[in-house]
């Protein structure tokens, strides 16, 4: 978690970013794979549109024009939606006899797969309808399907959208409405003209006319604009052409781009709320603020732990030895201008890697120079020092403590100025040997014969035996934190007896260290 006093750089908010990555692309695959079933489940479906205006011409005074600049404006949506309109259409283009599983044609496999269900689970397939039964299904159908908008608010103006799988057969009926709701409008006019002049009016005959020609042009198909515009007083500005909709194309891009974009949105939120409750110490910044002690450096997390090299020689390219000489410096150069002699060694919480920081700092250490370095494996719980420098025999650090052995037939030279007192499995009480003065003798020994010594123990959040060695001739101890593990309270509580004794605590070590954040973005940001 980053301070609250701490300034964020954009490296902070990337390293949380690759740190919780998997938080952050995890979400994408379901989201993908509900957008894609949700996309599936929709067939796609296009809109045509056909321009009215309504001038309001009369042939006659008439309650059906009286007013017609508002009453009939307001009443056009439900007049181009009545059944006398609608049925028109539907008889024109034989709607009565589109299936009812019509949409399975341009559906896709799994919301066919899901019509067939509703079918069968209804039973409509099997249901027996006669000829009008199939219009009345189709008029409602219809009138569902059509949606009437002013583009000026109290205007005479109106868009007839008519919305169906087809392109083309949603322009035919867009057409076939209007003209269908001419005819209604002209049939209008010939009912006044009738109440004033009769049947055998000449403008009686040529409006039934004009309606008997108009009648062939319900199929929908473009037709010229001077008959579009005709003696109604309902005029056909713009005729609906067959058109690819692109919002209908790219509806599912932009469905699966949209949830894809939210899905990142919603990680990245996951990552910080993580980055937030994430109460461990994982970088330098977090050891100097919390700890209030020095950095001293890094051992970065790799694969294979076994990677020392008990050599004067190590390739320079190599990342988890060349972090060791780093270290190694680092600490020699402090040591030296403190005079510190012997420095205790210990981790927060227990693993396998504490021994191997232990040796992999004496190995490195020993190679800059003609400085003697001792390694004192006091970790009498779980002893392994023996076991990485592949040591043989049966004398350690318990033996000299309890006086069956001496100090230097303990003590084994494995390289040139390397030395080390390795432990073995003991029955004896760790806690007595570590506390008892030939400990503290021996360490007085180690401190006259030895350069530097560096001596490894237990844990200090399940013992105490750091804690104990502390307090017999030690001159400091360097605490070694794993990245990402070792939680703040977890610390505060396995240092407080070190700090009780006011221990010289000489600064900490980041153990398993990684840099998620790839280099060539690193370097640029």
């Amino acid at each position: 978690m980053v301070s609250d006093t701490q300034t964020i750089t954009m490296r902070d908010v990337f390293r949380i970013i690759f740190r919780h990555k998997l938080l952050v692309v995890i979400p994408i695959v379901p989201a993908i794979l509900i957008a894609y079933v949700v996309t599936q489940l929709k067939t796609p479906v296009y809109s045509a549109s056909v321009k009215v205006i309504v001038v309001g011409t009369k042939e006659v005074e008439g309650p059906y024009y009286k007013g017609t600049d508002k009453s009939s404006d307001s009443a056009l949506p439900e007049l181009v939606k009545s059944r006398h309109v609608l049925e028109r259409v539907v008889r024109a283009l034989r709607l009565y006899e589109r299936p009812v599983d019509f949409e399975k044609k341009f559906a896709s496999p799994i919301r066919r797969a899901f019509i067939d269900i509703q079918l069968k689970k209804f039973n409509i397939l099997n249901k027996k309808r006669n000829i009008e039964e199939d219009v009345d299904l189709a008029i409602d159908r219809l009138s569902e399907n059509i949606s009437i908008t002013s583009p000026f608010q109290a205007g005479n103006i109106f868009s007839i959208t008519v919305s169906d799988f087809d392109p083309g057969i949603a322009a035919a009926t867009a057409n076939s409405v209007s003209r269908s709701y001419v005819i209604y409008d002209v049939e209008q006019k010939i009912a006044e003209l009738l109440l004033k002049y009769g049947e055998k009016h000449e403008r009686v005959i040529q409006l039934r006319n004009y309606i008997d020609n108009f009648r062939n042009t319900l199929d929908g198909r473009p037709i010229p604009d001077i008959d579009a515009l005709g003696p109604a007083a309902v005029k056909i500005m713009e005729q609906a052409k067959v058109e690819k909709d692109l919002d209908a194309e790219f509806a599912k891009q932009r469905m699966l781009a949209l949830s894809v974009l939210l899905s990142i949105v919603f990680g990245l939120v996951l990552a910080v709320v993580a980055e937030y409750l994430d109460h461990t110490l994982k970088s330098p910044d977090d050891i100097e603020t919390f700890l209030n002690t020095r950095f001293l450096g890094y051992i970065p997390k790799v694969k294979t732990k076994n990677r020392l090299r008990l050599s004067r020689d190590y390739d320079p390219t190599d990342e988890y030895n060349n972090s060791y000489e780093g270290l190694s410096g680092q600490i020699s150069l402090l040591m030296k201008d403190k005079g510190l002699r012997s420095i205790l060694i210990s981790e927060i919480e227990a693993s396998e890697d504490i021994n191997n920081v232990v040796v992999g700092l004496g190995i490195h250490s020993a190679s800059k120079g003609d400085r003697k370095v001792l390694i004192i494996d006091a970790n009498l719980r779980r002893p392994s020092i023996f076991n990485i420098v592949n040591l043989s025999g049966n004398k350690g650090l318990a033996d000299v403590l309890k006086g069956d052995a001496p100090f230097e037939d303990a003590v084994h030279e494995i390289e040139p100025n390397l030395y080390i007192l390795p432990s073995y499995n003991t029955e004896l009480n760790p806690t007595n040997l570590l506390s008892s003065s030939a400990m503290a003798d021996l360490v007085r020994t180690a401190n006259a014969k030895y350069d530097m010594i560096f001596i490894s123990c237990a844990n200090l959040k399940d013992f105490t035996d750091a804690a104990i060695l502390a307090s017999n001739s030690i001159d400091g101890i360097i605490l070694v934190l794993d990245e990402g593990k070792t939680k703040r309270y977890v610390v505060k509580n396995a240092i407080a007896p070190l700090k009780e004794k006011e221990t010289n605590i000489v600064g900490a070590i980041i153990n398993n260290r990684s840099f998620v954040i790839p280099q060539w973005l690193y370097d640029r940001i």
